[in-house]
């Protein structure tokens, strides 16, 4: 799912019409900066259950319907986690985007990456996989 980022990143790049360094270092701004703002979200949003409005609880318990008995694994399940939240935190603006799917990979592996932000996600995990 988010092994094929780097290449469709290229494809994208050129489908938009960045042909010149200087394009390719605003739009490269641009990514990381909303990237932030995205993650940022992300994290405040599943570092705790009472920070998710029912609409998020329930796309996060969907995930956990998808894998039950799966363990906290970074594909597909944070991966899954991530996209769930931020489809209902920015609809419309996420739906089938490459974009978004970059940013939902790349904010996955983050929080992954991140012993506090992954134990986080683990209790959240744990909790879910009860119900």
């Amino acid at each position: 799912m988010c092994a094929s980022q780097s290449s469709s990143r290229d494809n994208s790049a050129r489908a938009q019409g960045v042909d010149s360094p200087s394009q390719s270092v605003e739009s490269g701004a641009a990514r990381r900066a909303l990237l932030e703002r995205v993650l940022e979200e992300t994290e405040k949003l599943l570092g705790t259950e009472d920070a998710l409005d029912p609409q998020q609880m329930e796309a996060i318990r969907e995930v956990a319907r998808r894998h039950p008995g799966k363990g906290l694994v970074l594909e597909p399940v944070v991966v899954e986690l991530v996209e769930a939240v931020v489809r209902v935190q920015f609809r419309g603006l996420a739906e089938g985007s490459p974009i978004w799917q970059e940013a939902s990979c790349q904010i996955a592996q983050t929080l992954f990456d991140d012993p506090v932000a992954r134990g986080r996600l683990e209790a959240l995990w744990k909790n879910l996989s009860r119900e």
